[in-house]
């Protein structure tokens, strides 16, 4: 009994603060309670919110990351292509001498072929020959001249392209 009564001592000075204003501590204990859920259902909210938000910025990511990688895609065929071009313009060249030699070539005073032995004014299958190279390479160069065109309008199709994913990573980010 002696152990009761000091621990009824002991319990009443522990409850002393909360009785001394004359309020019950049962009813403090509800209002506490009511703060609790108060705060419980805000850190709820806040933790559906932060969800949200991190879901949101791994779209944006995902969008910059493929935005990225598009640019890098177009960044690359845009080399390939100027190295392609390189080739159009190696070939234009190439071509556009052999032309003017060949022209050249018609130009200068008769004589017996290397070759053949034949005159360059006869019907010989090498005069034959010049005419149809030179028919085949003025094709070639026209070709050429079509196929720089359409890789010119490619590339600046690949520019816009290029502009629109930039833009699309900057909205993202």
């Amino acid at each position: 009994i002696d152990w009761v009564s000091k621990e009824v001592v002991r319990l009443e000075a522990l409850l002393k603060p909360f009785t001394d204003n004359g309020e019950n501590p049962m009813s403090r204990v509800a209002a506490l309670d009511q703060q609790i859920e108060a705060a419980t259902s805000i850190v709820t909210a806040t933790k559906a919110r932060v969800a949200e938000l991190d879901k949101e910025r791994l779209a944006k990511r995902q969008a910059v990351f493929a935005a990225t990688d598009l640019i890098k895609g177009i960044d690359e065929r845009v080399k390939q292509f100027r190295v392609l071009r390189s080739l159009y313009d190696t070939d234009t060249d190439r071509i556009s001498a052999t032309l003017e030699a060949g022209h050249a070539f018609e130009r200068l005073p008769g004589g017996h072929c290397a070759v053949c032995g034949m005159l360059p004014d006869s019907d010989s299958h090498a005069s034959h020959s010049i005419d149809i190279y030179m028919e085949a390479a003025s094709s070639e160069l026209a070709k050429l001249g079509r196929l720089k065109s359409d890789l010119d309008e490619t590339l600046a199709g690949l520019g816009d392209e290029r502009t629109r994913a930039e833009a699309e990573a900057k909205f993202a980010s």
